[in-house]
């Protein structure tokens, strides 16, 4: 908790997108509690209720690289790519990062976080390259979810090898420029936001 209060009073003047700090509570007797800004429901939720067009999720999207921008100018890891918890945020630099300390929900999880090898920034772009995938996907997710399940896992074809007829060729375009498995040929955040996808419809 004190992490999460510590990490959000240094970022949520500089973004809007971020889930804001109300209030912080320290109880000598108890451990910190900290108030935040009631959500909902996630995106990835929210677009299998009512799935969002292609605006909306490029809107979304975007506000969630430009959260990612401002923390990794910084440094900093968010390491779980939902925006409203920062419990799990760590500087690049820190014993968690250069240790390959395990982080985040393994459905996100970057190459190197399975390995247990270091991380740093460029975990995150691998993340948000899973959310990209995923949200695109939302109107064949419960399919997908349900097949994972009962097709093994040796029969199942690589997303590089989807068709056009299942995701349109500039969204898998965009998703294998971001899921490189070294993270040093991931783009930046600052680059995302400056791709050309983000300017189409």
């Amino acid at each position: 908790m004190e992490n999460e209060r510590d990490v959000l009073k240094r970022f949520q003047a500089r973004t809007p997108y971020l889930r804001p700090l109300i209030d912080g509570i320290r109880d000598p007797a108890g451990p910190t509690t900290i108030v935040l800004r009631h959500l909902d429901s996630c995106l990835l939720e929210a677009s299998v209720q009512q799935p969002l067009n292609r605006k909306e999720m490029k809107y979304a999207l975007k506000r969630i690289l430009e959260a990612l921008s401002v923390m990794h100018k910084d440094g900093y890891v968010h390491t779980d790519i939902q925006l409203g918890d920062l419990g799990g945020s760590y500087p690049q630099d820190s014993e968690w990062a250069k240790s390959g300390t395990p982080i985040g929900a393994p459905i996100w999880s970057s190459p190197e976080v399975l390995m247990e090898t270091p991380w740093n920034t460029a975990t995150d772009i691998w993340s948000f390259g899973t959310v990209v995938r995923e949200i695109f996907n939302d109107e064949i997710l419960m399919s997908i979810v349900y097949l994972m399940e009962m097709i093994p896992q040796d029969t199942m074809t690589s997303f590089r090898f989807v068709t056009e007829r299942e995701v349109a060729k500039e969204d898998k375009d965009f998703v294998l420029k971001i899921m490189q498995m070294d993270w040093r040929d991931r783009p930046t955040a600052e680059e995302l936001l400056r791709d050309e996808w983000f300017r189409t419809e």
